[in-house]
């Protein structure tokens, strides 16, 4: 933990965090492929400043044609509320490289424009884009937005009460 912000208005903010896991499993010819340990699995968030955070997460089945999963990604967030995102995440067997950037932008104080895509250059083509426009208010924000999802050809339309 460090503590961030000007004097006399500083708070405390855990900078680093790593979370780690796996599973043992006894009878690994029974329940596990063979393998003892499985399912291993980490998260990693670094907060660089304020407004800037690195994260990376990941998961590995070590049996053949096991899941491998890897995913690196950054926010960015400005002062008026503002964010981007933008991440890249490895997943196998099933071969995908798929970028995601997405823009949470302020047009005024109640009212947001979220906007993301997802590209996959493992099999060269775009998975998901998303348009939406939200009102927040005080104690409620209210979202209207469409989206496509080309892996199963479906548009959709988003009504949210949050």
């Amino acid at each position: 933990q460090t503590k961030r912000g000007f004097q006399g208005a500083e708070h405390i903010l855990d900078w680093m965090t790593l979370d780690l896991s796996a599973s043992a499993f006894p009878d690994p010819d029974a329940d596990n492929y063979g393998e003892p340990v499985s399912f291993l699995e980490y998260n990693f968030l670094w907060h660089l400043g304020d407004r800037t955070s690195v994260t990376s997460a990941g998961w590995y089945d070590p049996f053949d044609q096991g899941a491998r999963f890897l995913a690196f990604g950054a926010n960015f967030t400005r002062t008026d509320g503002t964010t981007l995102f933008t991440a890249y995440r490895i997943t196998d067997p099933v071969n995908s490289r798929a970028l995601t950037v997405g823009v949470n932008y302020a047009l005024s104080r109640k009212y947001q424009l979220n906007v993301s895509s997802t590209y996959d250059f493992g099999i060269s083509e775009a998975l998901s884009n998303q348009l939406s426009i939200t009102r927040v208010g005080t104690d409620v924000s209210v979202s209207l937005g469409v989206s496509y999802n080309s892996i199963v050809k479906n548009f959709g339309l988003q009504f949210a009460v949050v």
